[in-house]
């Protein structure tokens, strides 16, 4: 199983997923969509190990024995907060989520994906910036109590060397060191007037 949750489902209509009415029936909903969405995903991956194969999301839901509405009405479940599920026809569930105009001038990978929680937004955009921080705060926190009988300024060069030597930096950053290339530059534009 993918920790990104690929491929991603199928589905004709864009849905916004929600808590069921019921609540007093949550916990069959929930069993109820998570066995419709494995047999969906299991069948899924038998279509993905035949290369030639054609199916449509009815060919998926007819070999599955869910009838669409059924299937479309369960995706909009949740127990969490609000999710968009993107529609999604059967040659795209291996593709993320992009914007056709930032793709084109960004060149690169994206996965847009809406914010309805403004919770989740904050979490994620301090886990995204922290990301790299907890192992290096243990390293360095390893290296203070090897090095505690030493003095102070002895302490501070090995720490400033540790996080120097094991900072995680991109591909692109690494290549750029070892080429010996400016990673930022200071241009000045001389005028002629």
């Amino acid at each position: 199983m993918c920790r990104f949750h690929y491929p991603k489902l199928p589905s004709q209509h864009t849905i916004i997923t929600r808590p069921p009415e019921d609540i007093e029936r949550i916990a069959y909903w929930l069993q109820l969509r998570a066995s419709l969405v494995t047999a969906v995903s299991e069948e899924i991956e038998k279509t993905n190990s035949d290369k030639d194969s054609t199916k449509t999301l009815d060919d998926i839901l007819e070999a599955c024995g869910i009838k669409e509405e059924l299937y479309h009405k369960v995706l909009a479940i949740t127990n969490s907060s609000s999710k968009i599920i993107m529609k999604r026809a059967m040659s795209d569930l291996w593709t993320n989520n992009y914007n056709p105009d930032i793709l084109r001038s960004w060149r690169g990978n994206m996965d847009i994906q809406y914010i309805t929680d403004v919770y989740a937004c904050i979490v994620y955009i301090v886990s995204y910036a922290c990301k790299a921080e907890n192992s290096m705060s243990e390293m360095l926190q390893e290296v203070v109590k090897e090095n505690s009988n030493d003095d102070l300024r002895t302490q501070m060069k090995k720490v400033a060397a540790t996080f120097l030597n094991h900072q995680e930096i991109s591909a692109q950053e690494a290549a750029y060191r070892l080429l010996s290339l400016y990673l930022n530059k200071n241009v000045t534009e001389s005028c002629v007037c």
